[in-house]
């Protein structure tokens, strides 16, 4: 193969070690990597992500690391081999959470919707359903409680600061909570908003793809698919200003391009042929 290459490989559970010959899935590493002990809650098991977020992470940590060794290679003229985990990019994405136990010893609890660090932040139930709060600074908290017409808590000793309303989280969620009863999350979204309260609905899927801001980004691409006819897929979330991303084709079906990726990085045809024939991949043409 090309010295100048750069070959990847995402494993469950890394190249080496003790686990490096176990099967890989996305839930198992959830666990693992303490994810979902920190987003379950003291009173439910621990609760899956609802999204394969190992595989994804693993993914775009691959590929960083490719753009990294290709950039060496511009200094060096030489390839390397880049490999991550589905369990290293888990461990490797758990934050302050990961850099609270490392320096404390303390093993964080689990917290469910609520932020660990951070009061009041979290989920909270209005007069027709749940919406997110996110006050991360005191003005807002103030701000906050004007607009929820509690002003005196603005200043009550309890409150005053993040680290006592962590303290005291529970004893202000039930005015909160009381307060936000008064309304619709609609009325709440917008008056909150307004006096820049960081605020948010909590959406159902089809609620997400009708609101104006998501349907602005031009995520959603329509293609024809050889299987399948016409499939609405999501598209790539950046924007690139002088050459946007476009989807171009549908997903192929699997192998459509085994020989000519596997060409292009140094296999002689007879070498490809002989995978095939031993099952170790997959070429449909």
């Amino acid at each position: 193969r090309s010295r100048a290459s750069a070959r990847r490989a995402i494993s469950g559970f890394g190249q080496a070690g003790p686990y490096r010959e176990r099967p890989g899935y996305d839930q198992i590493v959830q666990g693992m990597s303490g994810l979902m002990w920190l987003t379950g809650t003291t009173e439910s098991a621990p609760l899956r992500i609802g999204i394969p977020i190992g595989d994804l992470l693993a993914g775009y940590f691959c590929a960083m690391g490719i753009l990294l060794a290709l950039v060496e290679r511009q200094r060096s003229g030489r390839g390397q081999h880049v490999t991550t985990s589905l369990l290293e990019a888990m461990v490797g994405s758990l934050s302050f959470q990961a850099a609270g136990y490392l320096n404390t010893g303390k093993v964080p609890p689990p917290v469910g919707n609520h932020h660990p660090q951070t009061a009041p932040m979290g989920v909270y139930r209005a007069q027709d359903g749940f919406l997110n709060l996110a006050v991360g600074n005191d003005d807002m908290y103030r701000r906050l409680c004007d607009v929820l017409g509690v002003p005196e808590l603005g200043a009550d000793p309890r409150f005053a600061k993040n680290l006592e309303r962590v303290e005291h989280r529970q004893a202000l969620d039930v005015v909160i909570v009381e307060r936000l009863s008064t309304r619709t999350v609609a009325e709440w979204i917008d008056t909150l908003n307004a006096a820049g309260v960081a605020c948010g609905p909590i959406y159902t899927l089809d609620e997400v793809f009708a609101d104006p801001q998501v349907r602005q980004f031009g995520l959603v691409h329509e293609q024809t698919h050889d299987t399948f006819g016409p499939v609405k897929v999501v598209g790539l979330p950046v924007g690139l200003s002088r050459t946007p991303a476009t989807v171009r084709t549908p997903a192929p079906p699997p192998g459509t391009h085994t020989r000519e990726v596997l060409g292009r990085v140094g296999y002689p045809a007879a070498e490809i042929d002989a995978l095939a024939q031993a099952g170790v991949i997959e070429v449909t043409k």
